[in-house]
């Protein structure tokens, strides 16, 4: 074999395994998310806090995050009730990740919510005062706080500030109507006096 053979395989061989090396180094950097089915919440929370979560296309996150944000179910109050030892940081991240995923679908929640009939709208009402009846049952020390209410209000747009606090003296009447206590703070924000 020519000295110049030599040179052309131990070069191609060379850029073979650089190329490989490449190779294993992106498909190992590309780590899928954490299945939301099997992971832990921590696990989760880290993956949505994360980088990653950003730098994944808009379909990807929104698809992501519609297996825990079920279609019928009111998406920013899933937000609004994640757990409370989240520290402040962390929850501003999240938010500042989430919200703008999410805001379409609470949108298409309200264009949905106003164009139900008022009995229509009185069992949507009643669905999710259920949830959040269920969220302080199963949870009695945490608490959906003004402050907390203030960060996410804080993260929203205009327009999808200005549709919660249209639409939130409808909520906070149905609860007075079912003899609920809306918790205290929570909801002053969001209506008008």
């Amino acid at each position: 074999m020519k000295m110049n053979e030599k040179k052309w395989i131990v070069g191609g061989a060379s850029l073979a395994v650089l190329v490989g090396a490449v190779l294993i180094a992106f498909w190992i950097g590309r780590e899928p998310p954490p299945d939301p089915r099997t992971a832990t919440t921590e696990q989760t929370l880290d993956f949505l806090a994360s980088d990653r979560f950003v730098n994944m296309s808009q379909d990807k996150k929104r698809r992501y995050l519609d297996q825990f944000l079920p279609d019928d179910d009111a998406p920013f109050i899933t937000l609004s009730i994640n757990p409370a030892d989240i520290p402040p940081d962390r929850r501003q991240k999240l938010l500042e990740n989430i919200l703008p995923v999410i805001t379409p679908k609470i949108n298409q929640r309200f264009d949905e919510f106003e164009q139900m009939s008022p009995d229509q709208q009185t069992a949507h009402l009643d669905k999710i005062i259920d949830r959040l009846a269920l969220y302080r049952q199963n949870n009695p020390a945490e608490t959906i706080t003004p402050r907390r209410m203030n960060t996410i209000l804080q993260h929203m747009d205009p327009y999808l500030r200005a549709r919660f606090r249209k639409h939130m003296p409808a909520l906070m009447a149905r609860m007075a109507a079912r003899g609920v206590k809306p918790l205290k703070g929570m909801f002053d924000n969001l209506v008008k006096k």
